[in-house]
């Protein structure tokens, strides 16, 4: 009765064990830990629990809980990035796992004393390793967008996890290698090299010629082994030994004072695991004479203009070169008794500014090279400009505006109204003609003078210039009768005495006053026209022309209640000053009505 129960039970125990297999759970993780509906929090404390297992090394543990991880129902605003994860996170898992099988393997090799199987598994370990490394970046990337969602605390905790694992695996290979290298030098054979060479002392340069052989410790010769001759990290060559062991070369020494000439020998192929690096060397004396170089150049340079440029050295009969990029400065130069001078030219197209030129001189026998810099300020001269002009612009009438520069030069004078271009020579007074129509508004004239020299050693000059407007079509009417008034309130006998200059004085304040009421009314108007035809008006037109222009852009049903609002505008800005509010009041209802027409 016993047995039956105990065999009942074992079965059921093995029936739980393959429903959990079948569910896709891990044996040593609870299916109910990834619930239906799982938060980020949840999903990653087991992705935590995960690396855990990874840091000891335990890689079938922490796969099957990034296997659990897959059927996990993750916030729709996190999938994309949490699937993300996953697939970095398994693959960092995986060459973690490979690196680890290959290490052990390499080990087990170096047990059997198999060094070249040991060298070629300790390299694809490494290779898995440096992947890892390279996948752990792009995880704690990724990684870094969760934490806004609460999760820094267990982020940190994975990837301090993913960061010992990477430390332990790697230590497992360098502890191999090292032990690879060691048993390797114990059992790797000497070679012996001779070296030699045709003299001692050279001066900078010359070739001299390098010999030698090369054999084992049994004093055989080595056959077709590569030997490296060199004096420096820079300057290697490399040539075969013959069938006797014997190897020749001729090198140039390129170096000064005490020089040690190494020959060594490269294991390669089959020969890394039996014979160890050895090298030889042999010490010669190269004699230099070191040039001094000066150059001099007068500073600083003008734009276009020729200037002239020595170079001096300590050792004659040498070739330099000088250049520079940015000032299009190229040129070869031979010091055969010591200097030389040239002159160059700085080109046009050049800005100011601060640039390098470069000096190098050629190598020769017994003179190695040398190289300077120096830093050269290019420049322009100001070029003087003098400037006549009107002090009061009258509108509608044109006026000289006169210009002197001390160079030859073209002219660009921007106004309101226009553009004028000319040449102007040297030192000559030239005038140009500049004005402003009637139907100009503004009080003040604001001008551009680009002058621009035509030698290029001058740089150019912009000059704004500012001119008071004077328009007599809108004030003069109300000058002759203020001035009107003025004689006839004032009395007879004392007439006489009255000052212009109170006169003058009167009319001003009261053209000033017209101004501000004016200029509001013709802008008004000039806006209705704009917003009824789309056409901005020109410096240059009337008020008629400009109506003139845009009536066939105007709707027909307010073309005619617009020319009525044209006639009034031109008697309040053109006619006497007088009923001049119930003109601007009929205006503004004319204008109301053309926008009522507009809105029904």
């Amino acid at each position: 009765m016993k047995k039956s129960i105990v065999m009942s039970l074992l079965l059921l125990l093995a029936l739980a064990q393959y429903i959990v297999a079948e569910a896709g759970f891990p044996r040593h993780v609870d299916p109910s830990l990834v619930s239906e509906t799982p938060n980020l929090s949840d999903i990653f404390t087991l992705l935590h629990l995960s690396t855990m297992y990874l840091a000891e090394l335990n890689i079938g543990k922490a796969t099957n809980i990034t296997s659990a991880l897959r059927e996990a129902s993750v916030p729709q605003q996190f999938r994309d990035l949490f699937n993300r994860t996953l697939q970095l996170y398994t693959y960092f898992t995986s060459e973690i796992g490979m690196s680890i099988n290959y290490t052990d393997s390499a080990r087990e090799a170096l047990q059997h004393n198999d060094f070249a199987k040991c060298s070629s598994l300790i390299d694809i370990a490494q290779r898995h390793l440096y992947n890892a490394e390279v996948t752990y970046f792009q995880l704690r990337d990724v990684l870094n967008y969760f934490t806004s969602a609460g999760l820094a605390g267990v982020i940190r905790g994975i990837l301090g996890n993913m960061e010992k694992v990477l430390s332990i695996t790697k230590s497992r290979v360098v502890e191999v290698l090292e032990e690879l290298n060691e048993k390797k030098s114990f059992s790797l054979k000497d070679v012996a090299i001779e070296l030699q060479v045709n003299t001692t002392k050279v001066l900078y340069g010359d070739f001299i010629e390098v010999v030698g052989s090369v054999r084992n410790l049994h004093g055989a010769p080595l056959e077709n082994r590569t030997i490296a001759i060199y004096y420096s990290t820079s300057a290697k060559w490399y040539v075969k030994s013959n069938a006797t062991g014997f190897f020749k070369i001729a090198i140039p020494v390129k170096a000064c004072g005490n020089v040690t000439i190494f020959a060594a020998f490269i294991p390669q192929g089959p020969d890394v695991n039996v014979y160890r690096y050895v090298e030889s060397s042999v010490n010669i004396v190269s004699t230099c004479i070191e040039p001094a170089i000066r150059i001099f150049i007068p500073q600083p340079l003008l734009v276009g203009v020729n200037s002239s440029m020595c170079i001096e050295s300590s050792v004659q009969n040498i070739k330099v070169s000088v250049t520079s990029k940015d000032l299009g400065l190229y040129r070869q130069l031979e010091l055969y008794n010591y200097s030389t001078c040239t002159t160059f030219s700085v080109p046009t197209n050049i800005s100011e500014g601060v640039y390098r030129i470069s000096v190098a001189s050629e190598p020769r026998k017994g003179v190695p090279p040398k190289a300077l810099h120096i830093y050269v300020n290019v420049t322009r001269l100001d070029t003087n400009v003098d400037i006549e002009y009107p002090g009061i612009i009258l509108a509608g009438v044109l006026q000289a505006l006169c210009i002197t520069t001390s160079q030859k030069a073209l002219l660009t004078v921007v106004t309101p109204v226009e553009i004028k271009s000319i040449g102007v020579p040297r030192n000559v007074k030239t005038c140009i003609a500049i004005g402003v129509p009637i139907s100009y508004l503004n009080t003040k004239m604001n001008l551009e003078i680009s002058v621009n020299p035509l030698n290029a050693s001058y740089r150019p000059r912009v000059v704004n210039v500012s001119l008071q407007v004077l328009n007599l079509a809108l004030l003069l009417p109300s000058a002759f009768l203020i001035a009107f008034a003025v004689i006839i309130t004032t009395p007879v006998h004392s007439r006489s005495s009255v000052k212009a200059r109170s006169i003058a004085m009167s009319v001003q304040r009261r053209f000033e006053a017209l101004h501000r009421v004016l200029s509001p009314i013709a802008k008004e108007f000039t806006d209705v026209v704009k917003a009824l035809s789309g056409i901005e008006i020109e410096a240059h037109m009337t008020l008629r022309e400009y109506v003139g222009k845009a009536l066939s852009k105007v709707p027909s049903e307010v073309r005619e209640p617009l020319l009525n609002a044209l006639k009034i505008t031109e008697r309040i800005l053109y006619g006497l000053p007088t009923h001049v509010e119930e003109l601007v009041k009929k205006l503004k209802e004319v204008l109301s009505r053309i926008a009522r027409v507009l809105k029904s």
